[in-house]
């Protein structure tokens, strides 16, 4: 078992709170998944955080993602997995799109903050969730800076 191996497999043994799960899900999300307008895939190698990961979004989000589990044969065998979730695309949907017009909204300012816009996107995302589904979410909005340059 290589070094990366025995890691992977010690921190996803971790316990977390929901509030770091729920970071720790948006950072695979963010960095190994595909999302389309009917589905999120989250691709992943090891089997143990592949667990995890599966574990995390039905405790936090009470969403069941379906795993598939394949064979790769190109340089060594070893099994790929990967997580679909199917469910509440639509409302993720929405949700976004009410993120970017108060995002759009809140740039159009001459003078702004990002705290403040952190701060309005939980002032209005919040009582739309409560709303749509019932339940009081914790948002934690992150905003990162992306600087455009002409090459």
């Amino acid at each position: 078992m290589t070094f990366n191996t025995s890691l992977k497999d010690e921190i996803s043994k971790n316990v977390y709170s929901s509030v770091d799960a729920c970071s720790e899900l948006s950072a695979f999300v963010r960095c190994n998944s595909k999302i389309t307008s009917k589905q999120i895939i989250i691709t992943l190698e090891n089997a143990s955080v592949a667990r995890k990961i599966y574990k995390d979004i039905k405790t936090v989000f009470n969403i069941s993602a379906n795993i598939t589990v394949r064979n790769q044969n190109r340089f060594r065998v070893k099994q790929i997995y990967i997580l679909t979730i199917n469910e509440n695309i639509e409302l993720i949907n929405k949700i976004e799109n009410k993120i970017s017009d108060i995002t759009n909204n809140y740039l159009a300012k001459s003078i702004y903050s990002y705290t403040d816009l952190k701060n309005q996107i939980i002032l209005e995302v919040l009582p739309y969730i409560n709303e749509l589904t019932g339940r009081r979410p914790i948002i934690l909005p992150v905003i990162m800076e992306v600087n455009q340059s002409i090459y």
